[in-house]
């Protein structure tokens, strides 16, 4: 039954690109919120391999810039796109010759879990893991690739993907409290992955919707909350789906999603209070802006036990020590490999950072890090540069990937980005249009 709903949608997504490619923005994004469903899936446990809705449009997408040679040549040698280029070609090529190099030096297997590799760590070899991570990464390329020579208009991607998140966490909400069934055979087809959905904390259930874990899903809706309610305050728009983002944040009850609420909020205050200081002016959105940042404070001191919980008391549990001790091995792992790295998808630790300098070492970091901050220097409005930023922070916190599909789609848009146009303001309690 999941099987068939995938490849019913598949094929409309297939459809409506092939005739709109506009239209593949939309499609990618909606899909980037279902890491744990299949197409197809063979095999059972973690042997098991299975093909995601994503990266059969994404593979769709690899191919329709293949057909542009000269387009996909002249972008790609532009500058800071050849550091992204050198990264991924280094990237594919050291997932097979690093294992070989370092064969039989310990490392955090992907495919098992950090608590349990503290003491006693794998021995590297070379699997099809690491060649089916090379794999993954050449079609999110080809994801970054087609969505940033295109460019994006607006953000109604990023709100459709939200209000779908949104409507299958609150799905997965009801499903507990009430009779009503959890369909998470769909959500959670993909037998590769170990689907993380009755997790509590304090006696509360934690809910992760469409994602894998609550860590994925909290990151999502944090960032969520991030880009809208910065554009709020620039245009006046998407009130609304960042309170959807900011509650989906608060049911997934995840330590990353609070962390990140807590800087984004606090970085908004600082940006209003300056924007006043600058203009010396009080518009409509700033006071709205204001009254909700309030409702979050007053919000967040009524569930203070489970945010001391997400907060001080996680850094005395085993969980947090043994990922620290895993991000530390990681390091260990870089000088012990002379930076170059034990090759791509063969140690996990809990950061990013960590993941990038442990299986690709120093050069191809170096390389992706001068993209990310050329991006962030340069992207304008600035909202993307907060997206793109929030994400990020989540990910040095604890989301690893670097075949993270929300990583690509976030890149990629960074490239090219127009807001909703301005609404409305309010001055001096008179109204006037903002240009």
């Amino acid at each position: 039954m999941s099987s068939v709903f995938w490849i019913a949608l598949v094929l409309i997504a297939l459809v409506r690109v092939s005739t709109r490619p506009d239209r593949f923005i939309t499609w990618i994004a909606v899909f980037a919120c279902f890491p744990a469903a299949a197409v197809i899936s063979v095999g059972s446990g973690p042997s098991s391999i299975g093909l995601s809705p994503y990266y059969v449009l994404a593979a769709w997408a690899a191919v329709s810039c293949v057909r542009r040679p000269r387009a996909l040549v002249a972008f790609l040698l532009r500058p800071p796109q050849i550091y992204l280029l050198l990264f991924v070609l280094y990237a594919v090529v050291g997932a097979v010759v690093l294992p070989l190099l370092f064969s039989g030096t310990g490392v955090y297997s992907p495919r098992l879990g950090i608590d349990s590799q503290v003491s006693r760590q794998t021995p590297l070899i070379l699997s099809p893991s690491q060649i089916g991570q090379a794999g993954y990464l050449l079609l999110n390329y080809g994801v970054y690739l087609f969505i940033a020579q295109r460019g994006v208009v607006g953000h109604r991607h990023l709100v459709t993907a939200l209000y779908v998140a949104a409507a299958v966490s609150l799905w997965q909400l009801l499903s507990l409290v009430t009779p009503l069934p959890f369909a998470q055979d769909i959500v959670a087809s993909n037998q590769a992955y170990a689907y993380l959905g009755n997790q509590q904390i304090l006696g509360v259930p934690r809910i992760n919707g469409s994602f894998l874990e609550v860590s994925m899903a909290s990151a999502f809706f944090a960032v969520m909350y991030a880009h809208f309610a910065r554009t709020f305050l620039d245009t006046g728009r998407g009130a609304v789906p960042a309170v959807v983002a900011l509650l989906a944040t608060a049911f997934s009850l995840s330590t990353t999603g609070t962390v990140v609420i807590a800087l984004v909020t606090v970085a908004l205050i600082g940006t209003a209070l300056l924007r006043l200081v600058r203009q010396g002016r009080v518009r409509r959105q700033d006071v709205i802006l204001v009254l909700v940042l309030a409702g979050v404070v007053l919000g967040a001191a009524s569930v203070s036990q489970y945010l001391f919980e997400l907060t001080v008391n996680k850094f005395g549990t085993s969980s947090y020590s043994n990922r620290g001790a895993s991000n530390a091995y990681a390091l260990d792992l870089l000088l012990d490999t002379f930076g170059l790295g034990v090759g791509l998808g063969s140690n996990r630790p809990s950061s990013f950072a960590a993941y990038l300098l442990s299986n690709l070492g120093i050069v191809p970091s170096v390389l992706l890090g001068a993209l990310i901050v050329s991006l962030l220097w340069r992207a304008q409005p600035r909202v993307m540069a907060w997206t793109l930023g929030a994400y990020l922070g989540a990910k040095l916190l604890s989301l690893p990937d670097l075949n993270d599909y929300w990583l690509w789609v976030l890149l990629a848009q960074c490239q090219l980005y127009r807001p909703p146009s301005p609404a409305v303001s309010w001055t001096g309690g008179a109204l006037a249009v903002r240009r």
